[in-house]
């Protein structure tokens, strides 16, 4: 009995804010987009693991990866924080990544994950 009154409830709501019987679209202004609870769940185990594999050393390699997702930072001025010359950002990163990625997958992290925006 519940859930028919819910229905009712909605179906008289509708009415009041206009939207036609047979309106396909009103799920998308009802209901808020965004990933399914499984996908979040997912995605925060593996920044969860991925957080305990920063803490890691060595740290100029976590100091590259973070200046790096800083868009606004280019090579030189992250050459300049680091004190390290401009082509060894790019090695650098390949090798960090590389070791996080080896042990997402030693930690079970081995599929794709989902996107969380």
């Amino acid at each position: 009995m519940g859930v028919q009154r819910e229905c009712l409830r909605h179906r008289r709501q509708q009415r009041r804010e206009g939207v036609p019987p047979g309106d396909a679209d009103w799920r998308e202004r009802v209901c808020e987009p965004g990933p399914s609870p499984e996908a979040r769940v997912i995605w925060s185990e593996a920044m969860t693991l991925l957080r305990e594999e920063l803490e890691q050393p060595p740290a100029r390699n976590v100091a590259v990866l973070t200046l790096l997702a800083d868009k606004e930072k280019d090579y030189q001025q992250i050459s300049s924080l680091l004190s390290m010359s401009v082509g060894s950002i790019r090695p650098t990163r390949a090798r960090s990544l590389g070791r996080l990625r080896v042990a997402l997958r030693r930690r079970g992290f081995d599929r794709d994950l989902p996107s969380v925006s």
